[in-house]
């Protein structure tokens, strides 16, 4: 039942309103108008639409059938004075909507402080990995699949351990180390080495035996005892170079090649041995230790001129030229007299150089010193023995060479190259694929050589500019060249004829 004082409505979500007649008109109590007030004050911060949806204000036609029709009239009203579930509805969602945007921009905060982080490790980490494996990416780009790995036939070149192990090892090693221990070891070694020690050990504490061969220098802590036989007398070959030199910006050596080809030649080579320094650390001979034509090959020609070559102070190399071996009548014959007695001919000196030779060709051979790696190859001129042994041998070469390079890339600043003959086409199989990774990978290299008679040198040889060319004089024209391999890259090699 309708309140003749009252007049109800119903909105659009079904919600019914109930007015008192009282408030229906132009004028209301203070109380309504203070109410309003309050509620107007509480809602200022709620858009227009949550006003609607609350309950807030909106102007509604309204008829009261129960009100005779001269007093009612169809008149706008205001109404919606929300009630206390609806103003607390209000506050919670006002309260509960900064939070859920703060939250928000928390997460995202967090997010992106995780996704920053991980892109600079990620930076770092590459940054590190492309500086340690600068030279395993140098590797990877070469074209090395024709290329054979060859074993090792040498002792690690490794630095020495700081710690020593604590027993000695069961079988001695067959070829001295170059580099000493850091320490004795506790425990002295059960078998004795083969060869003796370049190096000798310090110990900190005296022996209790005496030694059978005297130290190289003083002992910080005599013997408790005398010794029962007085040291032996010096050697008969002293060594011509230290066991350890002080690290220089460059390192000297000299070449020859393509003598002796008579007995003028033979004079000039011996006294031309006179003239090199007692400490030069190697000479290397280039090849054609006579003339075929003139010496037929025969034996005697070889013995010569190995008997001249033993009368250096340093240790000589030697390589095989065209006149020792495929120039001659009898090429087998030639290469028999050839290996019988220039095959390991550094051997009939003591020094201090770590030769590696290859298995397959033994007149191959490669050592390291200081910061150059030293390479020899069998590389001839003339007319060839067989197309098959030329191309297999260009194979061998080149495989022996760039895995040389290979092995010591980390460690070396120059390659040098021993051969005899000039290049030439028949040495393109060589010289072209040798050239392609040389230029990859930066490093002065030097092809010296003979057979042309006439010294020369070419910058920017095989179309790479970090290679040289260099061919030696005659060894009846000047005595051996000095070459000095420096450290500076703007001028690696430097060459004095000595004229």
């Amino acid at each position: 039942m309708s309140d003749t004082n009252s007049v109800s409505s119903t909105d659009s979500t079904g919600s019914e309103w109930t007015f008192s007649n009282q408030y229906i008109g132009t004028s209301r109590p203070d109380s309504f108008r203070e109410c309003k007030e309050n509620m107007r004050n509480d809602t200022t911060n709620v858009t227009s639409a949550d006003k609607l949806s609350s309950g807030g204000t909106r102007r509604e036609k309204v008829t009261d059938k129960s009100t005779p029709a001269a007093t009612l009239e169809s008149r706008d009203i205001e109404t919606a004075i929300p009630n206390d579930a609806t103003l607390n509805s209000m506050t919670t969602t006002k309260e509960i909507i900064p939070r859920r945007k703060k939250l928000c921009r928390n997460i995202e905060i967090f997010l992106g402080s995780i996704i920053l982080a991980f892109v600079f490790i990620c930076i770092a980490l590459y940054i590190l990995i492309r500086k340690n494996d600068r030279v395993s990416a140098l590797h990877s780009s070469l074209d090395l699949t024709h290329v054979r790995e060859l074993p090792s036939a040498m002792p690690s070149t490794n630095p020495p351990t700081y710690n020593p192990t604590s027993y000695p090892s069961s079988k001695p090693s067959f070829v001295p180390s170059t580099t000493p221990t850091l320490a004795p070891s506790f425990v002295p070694s059960t078998t004795p080495t083969l060869a003796h020690s370049i190096f000798p050990t310090i110990s900190t504490r005296p022996t209790t035996s005496p030694t059978v061969s005297p130290t190289e220098a003083p002992s910080n802590h005599p013997t408790d005892f005398p010794t029962h036989e007085p040291t032996s007398s010096p050697t008969d070959h002293p060594t011509n170079l230290p066991s350890s030199s002080p690290p220089n910006d460059f390192y000297e050596f000299f070449v020859m090649g393509d003598t002796p080809y008579d007995d003028d030649d033979a004079k000039k080579l011996s006294s031309n041995f006179l003239d090199v320094p007692n400490d030069a650390p190697f000479i290397y001979h280039l090849g054609d230790l006579n003339k075929a034509t003139d010496t037929m090959c025969n034996e005697t020609a070889y013995i010569k001129a190995r008997n001249i070559l033993l009368t250096a102070n340093s240790p000589v190399f030697v390589t095989p030229g065209d006149n020792d071996w495929n120039d001659c009548p009898d090429p087998d014959a030639a290469w028999g007299h050839w290996t019988r007695h220039f095959m390991d001919f550094d051997l009939n000196w003591r020094h201090s150089l770590r030769v590696r030779r290859m298995s397959e060709r033994k007149e191959n051979i490669s050592f390291f010193r200081d910061f150059v790696l030293f390479v020899g190859v069998n590389l001839v001129g003339g007319s060839r023995v067989s197309f098959q042994e030329h191309r297999a041998r260009m194979n061998d070469n080149l495989a022996w060479t760039v895995g040389e390079i290979k092995s010591n890339l980390r460690k070396l600043t120059s390659v040098v190259i021993f051969g005899h003959t000039k290049p030439r086409g028949a040495h393109d199989n060589y010289f072209i694929p040798l050239s392609r990774i040389v230029g990859k990978l930066g490093i002065p290299v030097l092809y010296i050589h003979g057979d042309g008679h006439q010294y020369h040198v070419i910058e920017g040889a095989f179309g790479t500019s970090n290679m040289w060319d260099v061919e030696v004089d005659n060894g009846g024209r000047a005595p051996p060249m000095k070459v000095r391999v420096t450290k500076w890259l703007d001028k690696p090699f430097e060459f004095d004829r000595r004229k």
